[in-house]
């Protein structure tokens, strides 16, 4: 067996376990499954670190319609061959200094990490119903893409100030609300600064007096995970609250 997947199934146990759902439970129900991977994807979304948070966001869309009662959502990253580091190394985006240095001055990239990431979603009343593990609760969720930009691999700050504006009426919930940002932080000159761009012109300026917004990111402990980014910054604010 591939060693991703078989990492895939083992964290998806113990997630299912830490929610206190049996496995033997799931047999016969509506359960739906998103995999993220950085170069491939079992959904075929190709939007490589962000496709296991586009897959959260179906995730949650169908547990909405009721196409499904639970669904796993997951993202993975193993480093098991050298042709991605070569790819990503003639494109300079990784560390010379084989760090990731969030927001720090100087920095040459971003290290690349390995992990698996898998998170169990419910409807909120199904999970008090149910008495599970309540970890947190997702508000709001949204998708946008960059349209024309001036490269392949830079992001679009006013796309993504959009999304970030629609995704806020989807929750229903205001700026000032948020005292923690938790963004992508790639390490790219160019890119890192229009993302947080994005976030700084909406969150930024909202702040009530005395409560400034914290920006961080995971990379800085555990590098870039790929397809598994997006649910690793997802965990940690979890962890956080």
């Amino acid at each position: 067996m591939d060693p991703t997947a078989r990492m895939l199934l083992e964290v998806t146990y113990e997630a299912l376990e830490n929610a206190g759902l049996p496995v033997d439970d799931l047999i016969g129900s509506n359960t739906s499954c998103y995999v993220g991977w950085f170069t491939r994807d079992f959904h075929e979304m190709l939007m490589p670190c962000s496709s296991n948070l586009v897959g959260l966001h179906l995730a949650c869309q169908g547990l909405r319609s009721g196409e499904s009662k639970i669904a796993i959502v997951s993202g993975a990253n193993l480093i098991l061959s050298p042709d991605l580091a070569i790819f990503l190394s003639n494109l300079h985006m990784l560390s010379k200094e084989g760090l990731s240095r969030s927001f720090a001055d100087g920095t040459t990239g971003y290290r690349r990490g390995e992990g698996i990431a898998t998170v169990i979603l419910k409807p909120l009343k199904d999970a008090i119903r149910d008495q599970d593990n309540i970890r947190a609760v997702i508000r709001g969720t949204g998708v946008n893409q960059g349209g024309h930009t001036t490269g392949i691999t830079l992001p679009n700050s006013d796309a993504q100030s959009e999304l970030i504006k629609s995704t806020y009426r989807t929750a229903g919930l205001d700026f000032s609300d948020t005292g923690y940002f938790e963004a992508p932080d790639t390490r790219t000159a160019a890119g890192d600064p229009l993302e947080l761009a994005a976030v700084a012109n909406n969150l930024g300026s909202v702040q009530r007096p005395g409560n400034s917004l914290l920006v961080g990111s995971v990379k800085s402990n555990i590098g870039h995970l790929g397809g598994a980014a997006g649910l690793a910054g997802v965990i940690k604010c979890i962890l956080m609250a």
